[in-house]
């Protein structure tokens, strides 16, 4: 199979039944958790939608220490502290007819426990996320020449978490950066950053004690439950990872009445992940030139770009006899691995001229910008289409998705006098999007009538007349 680069998936995966002895915080909340439900249900209350506890506590903390020990060398040493306390507790319970789950899309998506089924495993709590966070901080400030400076830092950041797939994170941080500031010519500024995150062994389903497994009687599948997920998958947000962070930033004044300003970063993040966001990449240039060519006439014009690519890949899950929640195995085999890559381009420009002429102002505003996103992908076979579609019919790629948006402003201001002024407003906007999600798409399907289903590129004009009284 190719690789192919996506968005992130959110899908959440099973290695354990119970929360391992590296969560050993969170299982004691499990237990309390457990233990106040069992108390609440033998007296036959609990879990109607007016009765349920909800509390989230939060503690920060802030410290810092500078010392020079000479006039061209700074150091700073900080400490931040974070922690969050989530003590909501809600039980899914109807006592009137004495359910446990939840209800969605008004009944038609029901996650109700039924208890004489096997493997009837819902949701039926609530998860009480919470975080605790401790960063320490040392930076070094030397003063090169009288204009030029070099910073460096190195941050470390532990992470704290309750019921997540990895119960604990570390992120080391080395970042430098140059600065020459105050020359006649302008300004700049270069920095780069090397970023790591590593932490506890991955847990696929720290989830178990919100869901109807842990209930008095619940009846298991012969061969073992479900997974939730896949194995080897990886949430981003938590997974391990590299990055790399380039940042430039400059302003360069040519002449007295004008100023260039420009900027520009690059960011590349590299997951640690067998399955789920395995790279991502994005990086924008920004630019700017404004000219104040006289007292009473003014232009600013810009340019931007922004560009943002992906890669993930997964594998499509089947509902077999078996609880194995490996790659390759019974409930994800090789053959439904498929991949996506995603990549969007976007630009933006614009200018904006002011002219004032004694009592009368100007002011034009124009402003155009345009994106194009992509998606390709790749799959092992048939069975990742999750559909009868035939290889010549899924193809490889999607239509390119395309967005343009045009906005003119005018508007001309006359002060008639220090009291009354007067104001002419116009406005023209235009809009064209190509989206293959609406190709072919009309208003009624299946009998079913969808309005605004079908967007459509359009123009319109605003035109305006205002007039102010000032008492």
């Amino acid at each position: 199979m190719g690789s192919v680069l996506g968005c992130p998936f959110r899908r959440e995966r099973v290695l354990q039944r119970h929360v391992s002895e590296r969560h050993a915080a969170a299982a004691h909340d499990q237990r309390r958790l457990l233990a106040r439900g069992s108390r609440q249900l033998e007296h036959g209350r609990r879990a109607q939608p007016s009765d349920r506890e909800g509390a989230i506590r939060t503690i920060t903390g802030f410290a810092q220490l500078r010392w020079t020990p000479k006039p061209t060398l700074g150091v700073t040493i900080e400490a931040r502290y974070r922690d969050e306390d989530n003590d909501t507790d809600y039980l899914a319970y109807n006592p009137l007819t004495m359910e446990y789950g939840y209800m969605g899309l008004d009944g038609a998506l029901s996650r109700i426990y039924v208890p004489t089924i096997p493997g009837s495993n819902m949701l039926i709590r609530n998860v009480p996320f919470a975080t605790d966070e401790l960063k320490l901080t040392s930076k070094l400030d030397y003063r090169i020449a009288s204009r030029t400076r070099l910073n460096v830092s190195v941050a470390h950041e532990e992470t704290e978490r309750s019921y997540r797939e990895a119960a604990r994170s570390n992120d080391d941080i080395i970042e430098a950066q140059l600065s020459s500031t105050g020359q006649e010519w302008g300004t700049v500024r270069v920095s780069y950053a090397f970023a790591v995150r590593s932490g506890s062994p991955y847990v696929s389903d720290p989830y178990g004690f919100a869901r109807s497994e842990t209930l008095p009687g619940y009846i298991p599948r012969p061969g073992g439950d479900l997974p939730l997920t896949l194995g080897p998958f990886r949430k981003y947000d938590v997974a391990d990872r590299n990055e790399h962070n380039v940042k430039f930033q400059s302003n360069f004044i040519p002449s007295e009445r004008e100023d260039i300003q420009l900027t520009g970063s690059y960011r590349r993040a590299d997951y640690d992940a067998g399955y789920g966001l395995k790279t991502l990449d994005t990086y924008d240039v920004n630019v700017s030139y404004s000219n104040q060519f006289s007292n009473a006439l003014t232009l600013v014009a810009f340019y931007g770009y922004q560009f943002h690519q992906s890669e993930t890949s997964t594998i499509a899950g089947l509902r077999t006899a078996s609880s194995d929640d490996s790659a390759g195995g019974p409930n994800y085999p090789f053959s439904n691995a498929w991949g996506e890559s995603a990549r969007d381009a976007n630009h933006v420009l614009g200018a904006d001229l002011h002219y004032q002429m004694e009592n009368l102002t100007l002011d034009l505003n124009y402003l155009f910008s345009t994106a194009t996103s992509g998606f390709a992908y790749a799959y092992s076979g048939l069975g990742a289409l999750g559909s009868a579609l035939t290889p010549l019919e899924a193809g490889t790629t999607f239509p390119d998705q395309q967005f343009d948006h045009h906005v003119l402003e005018a508007v001309l201001g006359w002060a008639y006098s220090e009291r009354i002024s007067f104001r002419w407003y116009y406005r023209l906007e235009h809009e064209q999007l190509d989206d293959f999600h609406y190709t072919g798409l009309t208003n009624v399907i299946g009998n079913h009538v969808l309005d605004g289903s079908v967007p459509e590129a359009y123009t319109a004009h605003v035109v305006g007349f205002f007039s102010q009284y000032r008492f």
